[in-house]
């Protein structure tokens, strides 16, 4: 009887080991993953770092190219204003030419009539 109990309690010490062994294996696999995800973590972050840099210069180059557009945009409506100006100065000389043209003509025709008459004395 002595023996049977001393089997029946090393069984169970021996189910006892195994179970221990099984648990512990089963921790070492959960803490192997739990590094796997810590580390995919770690990268997962550092990856979304990088994007958040990466909108920061992008939205800092929007925010330059708008400025620069609205400079741009400036120098344009002073552009188009010299434009006109220069537009509205050349029809007026060239309103004052062909006024000028009219007066050499006239004098023309009376330095012509002055002519025929001097021909004609």
């Amino acid at each position: 009887m002595i023996t049977e109990n001393i089997q029946k309690q090393f069984d169970t010490i021996q189910k006892t080991n195994q179970t221990v062994i099984y648990l512990l294996n089963s921790l070492d696999a959960v803490y192997k993953g739990l590094n796997i995800q810590f580390n995919n973590v770690q990268e997962t972050s550092a990856t979304i770092q990088k994007m958040l840099n990466n909108i920061n210069d992008i939205t800092n180059k929007i925010k330059n190219t708008t400025e620069y557009t609205a400079e741009l945009r400036e120098i344009i409506k002073k552009g188009e204003k010299a434009v006109l100006s220069s537009s509205k100065s050349i029809k007026e000389i060239k309103t004052v030419s062909e006024n000028t043209n009219k007066i050499i003509d006239v004098v023309s025709n009376l330095a012509e009539q002055t002519n025929i008459l001097a021909y004609s004395f």
